[in-house]
């Protein structure tokens, strides 16, 4: 078969009356780039899955809600698409929302395109999620700060000037948390 430079598909052939496999070279689609992507994601999902064995909490009260939040938010099914995310861009974090017309808390991963961290002596200090919102006013990014102990909130304009938080409909009621230890 004719090799492109650099570029090549490994095919191999069992050969069902040997035991002996054969290799052989051949040109590389590029429909079986994103197939190959494709398999190496779902491999290495399957190998960290498989050995993922849960969350051990000593306090059965509290294993019981975790296993309810876990249900409700379907985040084992959820895991494969997450490491997927991961693999591709390196990092993303879980985000914590809590609505009160919703019985437990909602925990979201956001690819790490819409995370920031920010570190203070090589530790990690906060958590910067974005959110992208679109009004007849204009399009607005929303700053979820999570920090140690608080959640603050930040909507600047495409002109990156911050603005009120009214200025979204859907975030006029948002308000900067404060949490006890």
């Amino acid at each position: 078969a004719e090799l492109i430079p650099n570029i090549a598909e490994f095919v191999i052939l069992a050969n069902p009356s040997a035991t002996l496999l054969k290799v052989e070279i051949a040109p590389l689609k590029e429909s079986t780039l994103s197939e190959i992507s494709s398999v190496i994601l779902f491999t290495l999902s399957n190998i960290t899955i498989g050995d993922f064995e849960g969350i051990d909490l000593n306090n059965k009260e509290l294993k019981d809600l975790w296993d309810e939040i876990e249900k409700d938010n379907n985040l084992f099914n959820e895991l494969y698409n997450v490491l997927a995310q991961l693999l591709v861009q390196g990092d993303g974090a879980y985000k914590i929302n809590y609505n009160p017309n919703y019985e437990y808390p909602l925990i979201e991963f956001v690819e790490g395109l819409n995370v920031d961290f920010n570190y203070e002596c090589k530790r990690l200090k906060e958590v910067i999620f974005k959110s992208y919102y679109k009004n007849k006013d204009g399009e607005f990014t929303l700053f979820s700060i999570y920090g140690k102990g608080y959640i603050n909130y930040k909507l600047y304009n495409s002109s990156k000037v911050e603005v009120p938080l009214s200025m979204v409909e859907e975030l006029k009621d948002l308000k900067d948390l404060v949490f006890l230890d």
